[in-house]
């Protein structure tokens, strides 16, 4: 049963939702627990598990843990990707804004427009700049 609001993941939700020594552990624990308690669904897309792995395998020197993150998604029904999602990315991606955002987010950002999502499981406050909410702020 599809839940009362879609909520898009992000790769940094993920990361701390796996990593027990990540910062924000506990309250992607307690903002999951929310989502799942009020019956909210969840989006997550491949190339986020990709992004989240990969940072697991990198950034934070624990592929162990990227492992594990794509062993648990590997049964994960794939979001089918709108046709149009490239086309409305270019749209909205502005490399000249800053360096720090990469394309994969602006991807989300585009996910987000195409298919009027507002809430995000995520901590960039990139994407609070572009009139999401960011899922923590449900708890409040």
């Amino acid at each position: 049963m599809p839940g009362t609001k879609q909520v898009l993941i992000d790769a940094d939700a993920l990361v701390g939702l796996i990593n027990q020594n990540d910062a924000l552990h506990s309250r992607c624990l307690q903002i999951l627990g929310f989502l799942s308690k009020n019956n909210h669904s969840t989006i997550i897309h491949p190339p986020t598990i990709l992004e989240a792995a990969t940072a697991l395998s990198r950034g934070i020197k624990r592929p162990d843990l990227a492992k594990q993150l794509l062993a648990d998604y590997s049964q994960l029904e794939p979001v089918v990707l709108p046709s149009e999602i490239f086309s409305k990315l270019i749209s909205v991606y502005d490399p000249t804004v800053t360096t720090k955002n990469t394309p994969f987010d602006y991807f989300l950002l585009a996910y987000e427009k195409l298919k009027q999502i507002d809430v995000i499981f995520s901590f960039d406050l990139f994407y609070k700049k572009h009139g999401l909410t960011l899922a923590e702020k449900l708890l409040v």
